[in-house]
């Protein structure tokens, strides 16, 4: 089993398991054949949720019939009558190790638990984690993964070590009284759960960097017998941009505003960053972070006047105070250049020549790049695999990536509906806060008729853009047209709607000449990405009955965009052919995707 991409194998066959069922399989493997109880499962990896027994013997028969479909024959996991379940044959944990180098060290980071009675504090709990993390990140020798989406989930160390396949794992919690905080860490042995070591430090907020600067020290200190012979004094330790302490602030405040993914929030995140480049223009991690604000705000909400042009501003500034980001430069350039961008082809033949190259420096970009290449071609169940290959990357950074959200439109565009749902609730719980997501979960409870859930869901919505959107396909999917007519037409008055959402209810009220004037205006507009084509076309095929879609697909219009991004069955043709001359490096083999009926 592979942990860290939640996905087990055997001799003939991979399965990717969602990250609840890879939590049950890792405990059990932890226990080394010793019975599970229900209760014991309960209550070391959900305690303080509700989680009902019935959750539980549906992760074991999911397990059971995920290994079944690998083509084993071997029962692993035995049930004890009124006892409970264990392991019964033998599972080998894959922690994923740089390639190369077999004796990297490796930890995860939890957030702080906020232990104080101030909410305001959260911002501080999580922006500290970040802070480790990036400093440790730029040690040669040991791979640091981020576990700060896991903030509620209260899991044991062992456990977030197992799904992350990190040797170690740092934790900690932070109160705050006045102008005086006590921060307690401690990092733990994945291997056997024990206590490697523990830190407590009570200090001024003014002494924020050199709480940073200490942890990180102590930490290397810890692991310096595992750091692959190498002496914590002959490692790297970058601070976090700044030497100021308001600038500092001022960049996590941010970050921790850009994280709720409003349009308000992303109005508060630019000014927190604009004051922290006011503060120090060298700060380049705070101009980077000014550029995604508002590129994003631009990208996401269609609105912000000279938006486009602060986010170029701010990009050219992080390059000048030498930013090093986790994507190559020039696909910031094609994000807010037009004149930069290239076709689909050119796009692929790009990145299938960093993958042959052993000395790029584009790491798990090139899959991403890949992912969208083949989204835009239709070949969506390759664009899976490749999704996979990139999530699986050491080096692949969620900052400048949306592929926790493209993952769940090309699983459904696979007509892979349940499992969508399940990603999405994944999201949901990391990031509650996050409107789109139990938006994108409606709809798909609307398709697969389980309206109650959907309506759930749409009750909980307070955003009008996506409420009305919801309402649209639940109309839509259980047959009352006129509804669908009126969310349609409120959705058409709504300001700072995307061109996309018009584009569905233009479809289902059926309108595709409108539709295909929204597609275009989708993919084409000023400040929308370059990538937008092929995940439209996913989240097309995963919101719409494939009736509508075939119709939409052979629509004289539709053919016309797909040549403007240089796609036609030729290119569907070479573009396999490629992929498939590099299956040796990337381990996919490509084929056409099955014209079924979803």
């Amino acid at each position: 089993m592979e942990p860290s991409i939640n996905r087990i194998s055997t001799a003939t066959d991979s399965i990717q398991l969602r990250s609840q069922l890879m939590e049950v399989l890792v405990y059990l493997a932890d226990l080394e054949g010793q019975v599970a109880t229900l209760e014991s499962i309960h209550d070391d990896l959900w305690s303080g949720k509700v989680v009902s027994s019935g959750t539980i013997y549906n992760c074991i028969a999911e397990l059971r019939h995920a290994f079944s479909t690998s083509g084993s024959d071997t029962e692993y996991i035995e049930t004890l009558p009124k006892k409970g379940y264990r392991l019964a044959a033998p599972i080998v944990s894959r922690p994923t190790q740089a390639a190369g180098d077999p004796e990297v060290c490796s930890i995860a980071i939890l957030p702080l638990t906020n232990r104080g009675s101030d909410a305001d504090m959260d911002y501080l709990c999580e922006g500290i984690s970040e802070e480790l993390l990036f400093g440790l990140s730029n040690v040669s020798s040991l791979r640091v993964f981020s576990a700060i989406s896991l903030k509620d989930e209260k899991l044991d160390a062992r456990v977030v070590g197992l799904r992350f396949g990190t040797q170690f794992v740092l934790s900690g919690s932070l109160q705050s009284t006045g102008k005086k905080i006590r921060a307690m860490f401690q990092l733990q042995s994945v291997a056997d759960g024990e206590l490697v070591w523990s830190g407590r430090f009570d200090q001024s907020l003014d002494n924020l960097l050199d709480l940073q600067n200490t942890v990180a020290n102590q930490v290397m200190n810890a692991l310096a017998p595992t750091l692959a012979g190498k002496s914590p004094e002959s490692q790297l330790l970058k601070g976090s941009g700044t030497k100021n302490l308001d600038a500092l602030n001022a960049f996590l405040l941010g970050k921790h505003a850009l994280s709720r993914y409003t349009l308000r929030a992303f109005d508060e995140a630019i000014e927190y960053f604009e004051r922290a480049v006011a503060i120090d223009p060298s700060f380049a991690r705070a101009h980077y972070r000014l550029y995604l604000a508002n590129y994003m705000k631009r990208r996401s909400f269609g609105i912000g006047q000279g938006c486009l042009e602060k986010a170029r501003i701010a990009a050219e500034n992080a390059r000048k105070t030498g930013y090093a980001p986790a994507v190559p430069w020039v696909h910031i350039q094609r994000r807010l250049y037009r004149d930069t961008r290239l076709s689909s082809r050119e796009l692929a033949l790009e990145a299938i020549e960093h993958l042959s190259d052993k000395n790029s420096d584009w790491g798990s970009f090139a899959y991403e790049q890949l992912t969208w290449v083949l989204a835009d071609a239709g070949l969506f169940h390759a664009t899976l695999d490749f999704a996979g290959l990139m999530l699986a990357s050491p080096d692949h950074n969620f900052e400048d990536s949306d592929a926790d959200e493209e993952v769940p439109h090309y699983t459904a565009a696979c007509g892979r509906f349940d499992e969508a749902i399940r990603l999405w609730s994944g999201l949901i719980q990391k990031d509650p806060a996050r409107p789109l997501f139990k938006n994108e979960r409606s709809i798909l409870y609307s398709r697969t008729g389980q309206f109650d859930y959907a309506a759930k869901d749409i009750d909980a919505l307070d955003s009008p853009r996506y409420k009305t959107l919801s309402r649209a396909f639940d109309a839509y999917y259980q047959g009352k047209l006129e509804d669908t007519k009126k969310c349609h037409q409120q959705l058409l008055e709504l300001a700072n709607v995307h061109p996309s959402y018009q584009l569905w209810t233009y479809c289902l009220v059926g309108d595709l000449e409108g539709g295909l004037a929204a597609y275009e205006k989708s993919v084409n507009a000023d400040g929308r990405s370059y990538i937008d084509f092929g995940v439209v076309r996913a989240m097309s095929r995963g919101k719409l009955p494939m009736s509508i879609v075939t119709e939409l697909e052979d629509h004289p219009k539709f053919l016309d965009l797909l040549a403007q991004e240089g796609i036609n069955q030729d290119w569907q043709e070479e573009l396999i052919d490629r992929l498939n001359d590099v299956s040796e490096i990337t381990g996919v083999v490509v084929r056409y995707d099955k014209k079924a009926d979803q």
